[in-house]
Order: C-alpha cells, then structure tokens, then sequence
C-alpha cells in the first residue's frame, strides 16, 4: 500500500513539475541610440509596472504588414426570471449571437454575417409560451451605401429582406482617415493616440494578468454604468484585453457579466411585472471577441446585383 501510494505522489509531482509555464511576452524596442534591443513583459499586479511597461510599449517597433481586420465575436445570453404575483410564472431565455467580418482598410470595403438565435419561453398555469427567434444577416458595402441581405424567424413567421442603407455621411467623414491609417502607423505608435494612459492605468486599475511570447494581457476593471446607462450601481467588470505584440492592438476581448447582465434583466421584467415579486434564478452573459490582422481581399457586388436592393430610410421618431 506504501508503494502504491509513493508512486501515486511521484507521478502527481511529476505531472505537476512539467506543467508548462507561462512564457514572458517579448516586444522590440528602439532605444536611446536608436538600436533594437529585446524586452520582456510578465505579469504584474502592481499599476507602477504596469506603468513602467507602457513607457516601454512607446518605443515598440510597429509591424504594420496587413490591409484589414477579421472580426469574430461570440456573444451568449441566458437567464431565468420567476415572477410572484397572484400566480408564479418562469421565464427561460437563452440567445446567442454571432458576428463574422473582414474588412480592407486600404480599400474601405467590408463583408460579413450575423447570426442571433435565441428563445423567450414563458410557463404558468395559466399560461405557456413558447417563442424561438432568428436573424440571419449578410452585409457588405461600397462608398454609397451598406447592402443588408437576411432573414427573420419569428415561430413559424419567416421574412427576407434585402435593403441598403445611405453611408455616404460616414464615407465622408471617415474614409479618408480609415485608408490612411496604414501609412500613418509606419510613423507612429498606438499609443500616441493615448497620451494620459496612466490617469487610465489608475481609474480602471490596468493589470497584466497572462503573457505569451507574442502576446500580453491587460485586465481592466470597468465601472458596469460606463457601459450600461440605464443601470444605478457600483459593480465593474472585470474585462481581459490580449495585445499583440507585433502591432500594440488587440487580438481578443473576453468578458464575463453575469451579476450585471441580472441587474439588467430584474430592471427590465420589474417593469413588465409591477407590483410583483421578480427573482433572478440565473443570469449569463459571456462575450468573445477576436481580431486577427492580415492581408483580406474583399468580393464587391455587381451592380447588377446592387439593383436589386432597396433603400432602407433611416428616420428620427420619439418613442
């Protein structure tokens, strides 16, 4: 039995001895005498580190090889509401929400799809409702407007649409600068665009929480009302920022809300239900989002195909 229980300890040591461990991130630095020379970023709870590694961050060599952004965001909702009043009602919802793009900087030009899928039911006894929902969208655009192609579920409902939208304000006003931005980072750094990124180190306490080779970690700590308006409360979340090393831009953005997102929903369903007991059972809210730089060539529809869609008016209305 002694045996048999060193052995077990002995693999358990092992194992845990060839655990890989985590890898310094490295970025290239031009220093004072305008060299290269190598520095190494790990991790850090301490915000003068984290400060003293953005002073560094502003001599990193850019690599600005690449004419677009992949985007890839992964977005999941659920929640179950019990309402008390003179009868109790369950509410399950669970949604989902995918977005998949790419988009060419130097040419303005952009496509990709959006996926939301999701279902609201309701269950008493004296009612029970069952609704699924789905929205299927692809997107594209030129100078002049975006071209919107897609469908609608809603039960056994189904509709399609295929609008465009005028962006030729946005055009104007943003074309030139997105076309630029290239050539403006072979001259300057991310950062240069962040002069006071201590005063941000401090307000929303920055912190390196993982590093690799190629990448490093900021954790910020984000007041929830900075994002959600509607909500009174001091909660923050807690979000994950990975930073490439190569250009200072970010690779991926975790975040995981669920007390904020079951603040949101007790708001919402106290005033559908008033002067009733709401109780959040469950509340989820995850969201993933990726960016990859690289080189993407963007397929233009044809003006054939552009014939076919109908301008979308955008109106103002008071609800």
């Amino acid at each position: 039995m002694k045996k048999i229980l060193l052995s077990f300890l002995m693999i358990f040591f092992l194992v845990c001895g060839c655990a890989p461990k985590e890898t310094p991130a490295e970025i290239t630095i031009i220093d004072e005498n305008q060299e290269e020379v190598n520095y190494q970023i790990t991790k850090t709870d301490n915000l003068d580190e984290v400060k003293e590694v953005f002073n560094q961050l502003n001599k990193v060599k850019i690599n600005s090889n690449y004419n677009g952004i992949s985007v890839d965001l992964k977005t999941e909702l659920e929640g179950k509401i019990i309402v008390t009043n003179q009868e109790v009602r369950t509410i399950d919802l669970g949604y989902t929400l995918n977005l998949d793009g790419i988009v060419n900087l130097k040419k303005y030009r952009m496509s990709g799809s959006v996926l939301l899928d999701g279902y609201t039911n309701t269950d008493s006894v004296s009612l029970s409702l069952k609704t699924k929902n789905k929205l299927s969208v692809d997107f594209t655009n030129d100078d002049d407007f975006t071209y919107i192609k897609g469908s609608l579920e809603e039960g056994n409902n189904h509709v399609t649409l295929k609008n465009k939208v005028n962006i030729q304000e946005v055009t104007k006003e943003y074309k030139t600068l997105l076309t630029s931005y290239l050539d403006l980072m072979k001259y300057y750094n991310p950062l240069d665009f962040i002069p006071d990124y201590a005063s941000l180190i401090d307000d929303y306490h920055i912190t390196i929480c993982k590093t690799t080779k190629d990448s490093f970690t900021l954790r910020l700590q984000v007041p929830a009302n900075l994002v959600f308006k509607e909500l009174d409360t001091d909660l923050t979340m807690s979000i994950d920022v990975q930073m490439s090393c190569a250009n200072l831009l970010p690779i991926r953005l975790e975040l995981q809300a669920d007390d904020i997102i079951s603040l949101i929903l007790e708001n919402e369903y106290v005033e559908q239900y008033l002067s009733s007991i709401i109780e959040v059972k469950k509340a989820k809210l995850k969201v993933d989002l990726k960016f990859k730089y690289d080189y993407f060539e963007v397929k233009e529809l044809s003006n054939e195909e552009k014939i076919n869609y109908k301008e979308y008016i955008i109106t103002n209305y008071d609800r």
